[in-house]
């Protein structure tokens, strides 16, 4: 696999999941619920990123991303 997605729309899960109640899973609590569930999916794009770095990236020389309202973020190993 050539492109790895790490998180799918990371905004609409913290703000419009967990803030402004439009999305799943309908929280309504702007603020600290916000911060804890962006805080977390970052700890979970950094896990992914390093699991395919270590244990992929050899063979199959892909990149690590994540997908924001369609916008594609690459990451580009300097």
């Amino acid at each position: 696999m050539k492109t790895w997605i790490t998180l799918n729309e990371p905004y609409e899960t913290s703000i419009d999941g967990h803030g402004t109640g439009q999305m799943a899973p309908g929280f309504t609590e702007i603020g600290d619920m916000v911060y804890i569930v962006t805080h977390n999916l970052i700890k979970a794009h950094a896990k992914a990123y390093r699991a395919y770095e270590q244990d992929f990236k050899d063979d199959q020389n892909g990149t690590r991303t994540f997908f924001q309202q369609n916008q594609l973020y690459v990451f580009l190993d300097i």
